[in-house]
């Protein structure tokens, strides 16, 4: 009896466990289709405004002054975790660049994005770590502006010496890479000859400002959009490998279940039987 009791109490916890992982199944298919959207649409602007810079032929270039010698890399990690190995392939990537640029003779300023990311690099010798707001409660494009602009600032004032981004780059739903996005100083190479044909007002540094300043943010925002594009996939390829893990479980202890069941109802037949020659016997 007692092992039937184990059983069932297992059973239902495992069932348990199934109907929440088959939820977030659910919830996961949803986000993915609602950030696939919205990052269809990003990559839109970041193909429009690179090939205007591409045309307008932009390098940037900063005041002459001090300089620090320090790199500024923002690591997009993400706010929750059952993502696999989503933050931990992110933060080891963060390492071996922070380790390189040391090497150089570089300082090292890691901004982390993400409760579950910081908690992870927390977890690693990683230098000078700096937590911002969670990713996911960053979700307009204002507040992403906010930090371009800031890593915008903090380039032209000689605080950094280069801007980085890294993140999980989306592949497919099985498959995210981290990627490593030099943002500043910025520099696109003259595209050909269209620039030649441009009119431009009011003036050629004004416009080339705007766009530059414009393509910071939309690069900024794309690698938002990766990260909860690639944590959401993730998510929903863990959410999925448990429901059918779970799935497995069930059945085999249904069938354990169903033999403690059947044995225990073998030994009392007998002992009812016994029992019942016993008193057969005694009547004689």
């Amino acid at each position: 009896m007692s092992e039937l009791i184990r059983l069932k109490e297992k059973l239902g916890t495992i069932g348990k466990i199934h109907q929440m992982t088959e939820a977030m199944q659910i919830i996961a298919v949803t986000q993915l289709k609602q950030v696939q959207s919205r990052q269809k649409a990003a990559q839109h602007y970041k193909k429009h405004y690179d090939r205007m810079a591409r045309r307008l032929n932009i390098r940037l270039k900063r005041r002459s002054g001090r300089i620090e010698p320090k790199n500024l890399i923002y690591v997009f990690g993400s706010d929750r975790g059952f993502c696999g190995s989503f933050n931990e392939k992110l933060v080891a990537r963060a390492a071996e660049v922070a380790k390189t640029q040391q090497a150089a003779g570089f300082d090292v300023d890691l901004a982390v994005l993400g409760r579950r990311g910081q908690s992870i690099a927390a977890e690693f010798d990683l230098p000078n770590l700096r937590p911002i707001n969670p990713v996911n409660k960053v979700i307009d494009f204002g507040q992403i502006s906010g930090m371009a602009l800031e890593a915008y600032r903090a380039y032209f004032q000689g605080r950094v010496n280069q801007v980085y981004l890294l993140y999980n780059e989306f592949k497919t739903m099985l498959f995210q890479s981290p990627s490593l996005v030099s943002l500043l100083p910025f520099d696109r190479p003259e595209a050909g000859t269209e620039d030649q044909m441009l009119i431009v007002e009011p003036s050629l540094s004004a416009v080339r400002q705007y766009v530059v300043l414009n393509y910071i943010k939309v690069l900024f925002y794309d690698a938002f959009l990766q990260t909860r594009l690639g944590e959401v996939g993730a998510r929903l390829m863990t959410m999925r490998n448990a429901t059918e893990n779970s799935k497995e479980l069930i059945k085999e202890l249904r069938i354990k279940y169903n033999k403690a069941r059947q044995s225990m109802i073998t030994v009392e037949l007998s002992e009812i039987l016994s029992s019942f020659e016993i008193l057969n016997e005694g009547a004689d």
